[in-house]
């Protein structure tokens, strides 16, 4: 017989029982099990799947409510129904059974009609439930693996339900959620949001099918996501719309629009220039060009105003670039703008932080990029206002016209980011077009990083010292000391390798080798009253632990603070005033002494003096030149002197290379001086036996006294 109704296990002590049953369910369509006791009962529900009991309670060794207790331990009603068969109808019995967790009950002599009518009932709501089971387990799978966010939003009170993934997709906790539509709207980005409201109203009144709209929502940590929303609205019978319920999915690594600017990014931009090269290979006369934007003080604007000022700025250069180019040119903005075969326009794009990218098309030769760079340059040049702040950039341009030779999108990127890069280290606010000498420069550059780190790590530098002489008798009073490099038996200029450590990030590491290596050399030298200086880069001032490590060096190294005096430029100084004085401050609260150098290079240096905890003062050599002479330089040397006394600070000149210079100091009271014409930089067992001693002739008095009455 075929069975379709599912198993039932009969459980009872009395044979005739079990086989009456038995032989009378089995002809109605179930399969039937059974059991002539409860540790048998219980040794079957264990080994075998069973939709059913129907169990006697009274019954010897372990009687039919034992039974069902041990049966609820391990399933739920729903899971595993128990009708109870008794030969007594007592109610409290039955409702003690019922209580334990039985689904219903039959008394004896059993009706079996209305017992296979109860069964039915218990059997119809198990499978009902085991259904409902599956579907939600089927459903939560689904939507893990879909990585989707679902929310549920009730039209008829206003509440809204949001999953555990639909917040972590904007990066919150699901208990910091508000269950309301405000939760979602207040993230959505103002350019964003009219279009999505209208979307939302479309779909409740019925103009639309359903939901589905992409938009910017804002990420707990302050940037935005591209998502995807998708929804559709449950009506009553009477068509009234009662709930919208729907998914959100995170289309930000695949979306071709920047979420910031709106301007197409790299992925699209790379697709298109892509196309480009195809149809260069193709028609080699059709040349197009690749330019790279790098804003030249963005970090500035994001340290003092903070990275939301820098976003805005961002989004500001962008619609200034897309005015750049003609209006006639495409400017590809949203994923629809993509074509299958691009127009022959022009591209503006964003490649990442604050580097954009122009793709030129149909340009003739290197000069017509170059125009269009120079009119970046400016629309550039006005002033952004950011936060009721008038702010200003410059941009650093490299460009790179396609050629015969060009064999791939990533290539040119390439070469166009290093024209740029060219551009920034030769000081910004320059246009550079590529060529084949600027790739061997960019080699070599590249070489000479990996050298430069392997000499950090070996301690293959030297340090030389340049003796600080006392203007009034030329005795060496101390040292600065400076970093040298001798690379394959040749030496290599130090502004040369300093800037590639500050653009590689290494120079807050050359610093504190240059730092510890002096220390380590003052170790072993006697006490004395004088001073070795060390330089410390505006981007070593500016690491957030650059007193504990300074520190660090000072405390493993034996050398008391007193004897290193920290030399700053004036630029680093003022470029983040409040910042560089708190690290100052607590430089000297150390015991280091601190000197301006360079001073009066740039800025208005004089009103910045008094904000800054500063000790010396070194005058910059393009001041101390013409010195000598009757000039401007010289009195402006004076001024300087005069307001650095009045402010109770040293001064030091820097390059003095004559005796009319020496003479002009020693008359405008100068206290200290360095220059070639007492000594050039020495190794260090040379600069041990000068301390103390004199290094030149005093300067006659007449030349001192004809000096200072010019």
């Amino acid at each position: 017989m075929t069975t379709t109704h599912g198993r039932v296990l009969i459980v009872d002590d009395n044979p005739a029982n079990r086989q009456m049953l038995m032989r009378r369910l089995e002809r109605r369509g179930f399969e039937i099990a059974v059991a002539e006791d409860g540790p048998t009962a219980l040794d079957y529900l264990a080994a075998q799947p069973c939709d059913l009991v129907l169990l006697d309670l009274e019954m010897p060794m372990m009687d039919g409510m034992e039974v069902l207790t041990r049966i609820r331990q391990t399933w739920e009603p729903d899971t595993l129904p128990v009708i109870i068969v008794t030969c007594r109808d007592e109610a409290e019995q039955l409702v003690q059974a019922m209580n334990a967790g039985a689904n219903d009950y039959v008394t004896k002599p059993v009706n079996v009609p209305v017992l296979e009518a109860r069964m039915r009932t218990q059997l119809s709501n198990r499978w009902a439930q085991l259904a409902l089971r599956v579907s939600e387990e089927r459903y939560r799978v689904a939507v893990a693996g879909s990585n989707d966010g679902i929310w549920d939003w009730d039209l008829q009170t206003g509440s809204v339900h949001y999953s555990e993934r639909w917040a972590g997709i904007l990066g919150c906790q699901p208990q910091d959620m508000k269950g309301t539509v405000d939760e979602w709207l207040s993230r959505v980005h103002p350019e964003d949001l009219d279009r999505v409201r209208l979307e939302i109203d479309e779909a409740i009144e019925g103009r639309a099918a359903h939901l589905e709209t992409q938009h910017r929502m804002r990420h707990e940590l302050g940037t935005y996501r591209w998502v995807l929303s998708r929804a559709a609205v449950v009506r009553s019978a009477t068509g009234v719309p009662a709930r919208m319920a729907g998914s959100l999915t995170d289309i930000t690594d695949g979306k071709v629009v920047d979420a910031l600017t709106g301007l197409p990014n790299r992925a699209l931009f790379m697709d298109r220039l892509r196309w480009f090269v195809e149809r260069a290979q193709r028609y080699p006369d059709r040349l197009f060009a690749v330019v790279v934007v790098d804003l030249d003080r963005i970090k500035t604007i994001n340290d003092s105003l903070g990275h939301a000022a820098g976003d805005e700025l961002l989004a500001a250069v962008a619609r200034r670039l897309e005015k750049s180019v003609r209006s006639l040119d495409l400017i590809a903005r949203l994923p629809t703008d993509v074509p299958s075969a691009p127009r022959l326009g022009h591209t503006v794009a964003r490649m990442g932080g604050d580097e954009f990218t122009m793709l030129l098309g149909d340009v003739t030769s290197a000069d017509d990029a170059t125009a269009v760079a120079v009119r970046v340059q400016g629309v550039l040049a006005a002033p952004f206002v950011i936060q009721a702040r008038e702010v200003f950039v410059s941009a650093s341009i490299g460009i790179v016209v396609s050629s015969s030779g060009v064999v791939d999108a990533e290539t040119l990127v390439r070469d166009a980011d290093m024209a740029m890069y060219r551009a920034k280290t030769l000081g910004g606010n320059r246009v550079q077009v590529f060529d084949g000498a600027l790739r061997g420069y960019a080699l070599r550059r590249l070489q000479l990083e990996t050298d430069l780190r392997r000499a950090l790590e070996l301690s293959e530098l030297e340090v030389e010292l340049q003796p600080i002489v006392r203007v009034s008798d030329q005795q060496v009073a101390g040292f600065e000391a400076l970093v040298r490099w001798c690379r394959d038996g040749q030496r290599v200029g130090a502004d040369e390798f300093v800037k590639v450590a500050e653009e590689c990030g290494l120079v807050f590491n050359l610093d504190l080798w240059v730092l510890r290596h002096t220390c380590t050399l003052l170790s072993t030298w006697p006490q004395a009253a004088y001073r070795v200086a060390i330089n410390l880069s505006g981007r070593s001032l500016k690491q957030p632990d650059v007193v504990e490590r300074i520190e660090r060096v000072l405390t493993e190294t034996g050398i008391s603070p007193d004897r290193i005096e920290i030399e700053i430029t004036e630029s680093a100084a003022i470029d983040s005033l409040k910042m560089a004085s708190a690290t100052l401050t607590r430089l000297r609260d150390m015991g280091l002494r601190l000197s301006l150098d360079d001073f009066g290079t740039g800025y208005s240096s004089l009103s910045y003096l008094h904000k800054l905890p500063i000790d010396t003062v070194k005058i910059d050599k393009s001041f101390i030149d013409r010195i000598g002479e009757a000039s401007d330089d010289r009195e402006i040397v004076r001024t300087i002197v005069e307001l650095a006394h009045r402010l109770k600070l040293d001064v030091i000149a820097e390059g003095v290379e004559t005796r009319e210079q020496l003479a002009a100091l020693q008359s405008l009271d100068c206290e200290r001086a360095q220059g070639y014409y007492f000594s050039r930089p020495v190794q260090t067992a040379a600069a041990r036996v000068m301390v103390g001693t004199r290094l030149t002739v005093p300067v006659p008095a007449a030349l001192a006294e004809q000096v200072s009455a010019d």
